[in-house]
């Protein structure tokens, strides 16, 4: 009798030693879960909020031309000096002209969604305001008849109007950075709308031209264009959620099939 007991007190550890590693197990699976579920819930909720502001975010780069220069240019620009602008704006930004299907006018206010930022080496400058406008399929020019603005021409445009600038280096009294992009075949633009795309090719005059003066001689003054030849968008919030999405996948399979391995060994 003394015998059988000591037997089974011995089998019934061993016996239950699988239950309690398996329940250890499905514990922690119940907590991986949860936890999964609130990273992936957090996730769609970023990407939901980025996807419906509609921004576009250009980068560009190109080489510095000095067309104008009185006392000493600032570091990082000079002839053929090497640059990038980051040009970024809401596409939803309402038209302050929405009943004229031929232009669009788009005043910004300038934050992290709406900028214009040009940096050559250590020079670094931006558009203290962002207004933008599109001009599609103008048929003529501005004239003393038609009382449109002198920036109009028969073309197709998409321009920023002049801005004064904010830069990290001494700069003139008087400061604008400007640029309008034409095509006089207007065939550039289909509609009056913020471009979501721009094509290098379709567009002339692709720079952007900051200027400074000053009625002081002995202040340092330019007049520099920063000639563009490469554009490029940098992704867009939903892209970069859609790949944050699958990667949550991939790992979501991976953590599945990790977890099967393991309960499958500790049941053995």
């Amino acid at each position: 009798m003394l015998l059988q007991h000591i037997s089974i007190c011995q089998v019934v550890p061993i016996a239950r030693a699988p239950t309690a590693r398996v329940s250890l197990s499905a514990r922690r699976d119940v907590l991986v879960r949860r936890v999964r579920g609130l990273i992936f819930a957090t996730a769609m909720a970023a990407c939901s909020s980025t996807a419906h502001s509609e921004v576009i975010h250009f980068q560009m780069t190109g080489y510095v031309t000095v067309d104008f220069s009185l006392g000493t240019l600032p570091d990082g620009i000079y002839e053929g000096a090497p640059f990038q602008v980051d040009l970024s704006y809401d596409i939803a930004t309402p038209d302050a002209e929405p009943n004229d299907p031929q232009r669009g006018l788009y005043p910004t206010v300038v934050d992290t969604s709406n900028f214009l930022h040009f940096r050559a080496g250590p020079a670094e400058v931006q558009a203290h305001d962002l207004w933008l406008w599109v001009g599609n399929d103008l048929d003529e020019g501005a004239t003393l008849e038609n009382g449109r603005p002198l920036w109009e021409l028969p073309d197709d445009a998409f321009l920023m109007l002049n801005s004064q600038v904010i830069s990290n280096f001494p700069i003139a009294t008087f400061n604008s950075i400007v640029f309008a992009w034409r095509d006089p075949s207007r065939a550039a633009l289909s509609s009056d709308n913020l471009p979501n795309h721009l094509n290098l090719g379709a567009f002339q005059n692709t720079w952007f031209t900051i200027s400074t003066g000053s009625l002081n001689p002995h202040q340092d003054q330019f007049t520099v264009r920063a000639i563009v030849t490469s554009v490029s968008a940098v992704p867009e919030p939903v892209t970069f959620c859609t790949s944050i999405t699958g990667s949550l996948i991939v790992w979501w399979y991976m953590a599945s099939q990790r977890r099967s391995l393991y309960w499958q060994e500790s049941v053995r």
